[in-house]
């Protein structure tokens, strides 16, 4: 069994993360801030204050995070893949410190399966 897998497959899962937070974040700003609309729909003079602050709000909770996690993506993947890698080649690597025999006859036995445990 190879853990390295497709380099699409570890851009989708950094992708969905980020989404996931970032939507998390989200819903924070809109907690925050509770019911009230950043813009008040009939252009009261504080429609543009409430709209002000939503703009920094958001972009302190969620598009800095999505910048981070954009600047961060091409190490993060490349880490995830070097770290299966790493796997495939220890596991390709494996050997008993001594060679297994059955315990009914006393025969060496073939080794036909490796696994690593889990991290």
């Amino acid at each position: 069994m190879s853990h390295l897998q497709d380099r699409e497959r570890y851009e989708d899962r950094y992708d969905t993360i980020t989404v996931e937070l970032c939507r998390v974040r989200e819903n924070m700003a809109h907690n925050l801030l509770g019911e009230r609309s950043p813009l008040d729909p009939e252009g009261n003079a504080d429609s543009a204050t409430g709209y002000y602050q939503y703009s920094i709000l958001y972009f302190g909770l969620v598009e800095g995070l999505a910048g981070d996690r954009w600047q961060e993506r091409e190490e993060t993947i490349r880490k995830w893949m070097a770290e299966d890698e790493a796997r495939d080649r220890r596991l390709a690597a494996a050997k008993p410190a001594v060679t297994p025999y059955c315990r009914s006859c006393g025969e060496d036995m073939q080794i036909t399966h490796k696994s690593l445990p889990s991290p």
